[in-house]
């Protein structure tokens, strides 16, 4: 059997190789060399040097005998020319007679004789105290014996130089290279079990994944490009002052209105930027924290804010209108719109209304009063998906719906998913490929903590994924404090936070309606198959779509 040779070179790709000598010494080792010896070819090494600077370098072969030691081969390939009297240079000379100077090979040989027994000890415990043969050479193949005469010098002995003709019989040059350097000294060989060891941690094989979090890191960069697209259409925007904006989960309806509002306070317009979701009203009041222009609120605060404490006695005189009437649904929109009838209190400039598909019969009538009374811009973001939202006939028809037509927020496979109970226009998934959603029916509530904390392992320890973009969303919202309680009474690592906010190193944990209208990179949800199928199809629109590359 031949020697361990690496790397593994077939003749296609020995004939690739530029040196050409390097590729016959190559196979003399190959062919000659017992099958216990360890070769390799090509060794890079990076070595500290004089004033804390490191050095690369790179001998040709490095022959480890079990029986003996190590040995270095520096491969020069041609003829070669040096003159002491010309100076230190010496010259490599191709087929064609051109002159190559290269550094003096013997030297070079010694060099990295010493440089790959200090790596070599300083990777392989078990090589740090013992004292083994090490010998360097040098092979000249293109060299015959007749013409080694005008090589072989004081400090250039025969026993350490290889010729074309060695090349034939390798295994017999090696023996006398090696008792040259073994000499009288009564050694230790190396032994087959640390020439092993070096085989291991020299030669280990690389198995690197693309880390998930450097994947959904480019995803980012892409989405942002798919965004920017979709904000094209405020180009077509700018022409109308009253306009309905429409699309399915993940269109960038939220973006889309948030880049609306920058570009009218730009221009130093006064700006009501309202939605319906409580989180979301909390996220872009933090994000036009800074615009004195614009007011971020929710539906219920921003009226309530804007109208004060003269609100209670319109709220009793809807009272007196609509006995016993739901207090959110009919007696506070109708006190909003008493308060707007009566008094001056808007002063804004536009007015832009996210999530409008929430918003029930009765919760319009501010906003048609805001409509007909001032010339305010209106601009109503709502989604199209028709079997969901029944409100959606409600949304006040300003003009024909400009469709926002492309996902640009999950990755294709999360697309699906959501989108496999939805009617209404059509709304193209993106490009962005991901891992599928992966679903889990475990029917023990013990059982679905263990899998939840084994994925939180796995995004964590093996993806490197951010404790902070990861969201815990409970689907049925009566189990929210159950299911936090008992994630906070088991032993782990991860500190679950009742918060749609990001925070540092904690793992947030919420509802699929509470965190409507938000995002994050992954999204876990927990219990969707307790719900009625009714219920099931809306959360998992809105759960699954909250959901930017992983579910």
């Amino acid at each position: 059997m031949p020697c361990k040779i690496f790397p593994k070179l077939n003749e296609q790709l020995l004939e690739a190789i530029p040196s050409k000598a390097e590729a016959k010494f190559y196979r003399a080792c190959l062919k000659h060399l017992p099958s216990n010896f360890l070769v390799l070819h090509s060794v890079s090494l990076i070595f500290d040097g004089k004033m804390e600077k490191h050095h690369v370098g790179e001998c040709d072969f490095v022959i480890l005998d079990p029986n003996s030691g190590i040995f270095v081969v520096e491969v020069k390939g041609g003829g070669i020319t040096h003159n002491p009297e010309h100076g230190p240079s010496w010259f490599s000379e191709d087929k064609y007679g051109k002159k190559h100077e290269i550094k003096d090979p013997f030297k070079q040989s010694e060099h990295y004789r010493f440089k790959v027994l200090e790596v070599i000890k300083q990777k392989v415990l078990g090589l740090r105290k013992q004292n083994f043969p090490v010998g360097h050479s040098v092979a000249f193949p293109d060299i015959s014996a007749a013409s080694l005469g005008a090589i072989i010098g004081p400090n250039r002995p025969r026993e350490i130089i290889a010729c074309a003709e060695d090349l034939n019989n390798l295994g017999d040059w090696y023996s006398k290279s090696s008792k040259f350097w073994s000499g009288k000294n009564s050694l230790s060989p190396i032994g087959k079990q640390l020439i092993q060891e070096v085989e291991r941690i020299f030669l280990k094989p690389i198995f690197a994944k693309k880390s998930l979090s450097v994947k959904l890191k480019d995803e980012e960069s892409e989405r942002i490009k798919l965004t920017d697209d979709q904000a094209r259409l405020l180009l077509s925007l700018g022409a109308h002052d009253r306009v309905n904006i429409t699309g399915g989960a993940g269109t960038g309806k939220t973006v889309l209105a948030k880049k609306l509002a920058e570009q009218f306070t730009n221009q130093g317009l006064k700006v009501a930027f309202i939605c319906y979701n409580k989180a979301l009203g909390n996220i872009n009041r933090l994000h036009f924290y800074n615009n004195d222009l614009v007011n971020a609120s929710t539906y219920f605060s921003f009226f309530e804010n804007l109208i004060g404490e003269k609100l209670r006695e319109f709220i009793q005189e809807a009272n007196e209108a609509y006995p016993n009437a739901d207090l959110w649904q009919i007696l506070k929109p109708f006190a909003f719109a008493l308060a707007l009838e009566r008094n001056d209190f808007f002063d804004f400039d536009a007015i832009i209304l996210d999530e409008a598909q929430d918003l029930g019969p009765e919760m319009w009538m501010p906003i048609e009063i805001i409509a007909e009374s001032t010339k305010s811009k209106i601009f109503i973001f709502s989604d199209t998906n028709q079997s969901l939202y029944s409100n959606i006939d409600n949304v006040p028809k300003l003009s024909p719906p400009f469709l926002l037509h492309s996902n640009c927020r999950n990755t294709k496979e999360i697309h699906q998913e959501a989108y496999k109970d939805y009617s209404g226009p059509i709304i193209l998934p993106p490009p962005l490929r991901g891992p599928p959603v992966n679903k889990q029916n475990l029917s023990l509530i013990t059982e679905q903590c263990e899998k939840l904390i084994e994925t939180l392992d796995m995004l964590t320890k093996e993806q490197d994924l951010n404790l902070t973009d990861v969201v815990v969303l409970v689907a049925k919202s009566e189990n929210f404090n159950g299911n936090l309680k008992l994630l906070l009474s088991i032993k782990s690592k991860y500190n679950f936070i009742n918060n749609e906010s990001p925070k540092s190193n904690c793992v947030r944990v919420s509802t699929i309606k509470r965190f409507k209208g938000l995002e994050s990179l992954a999204i876990i949800i927990w219990g969707l198959n307790e719900l009625s199928e009714a219920q099931r199809a809306e959360l998992s629109y809105v759960g699954v779509s909250r959901a930017k590359s992983l579910c």
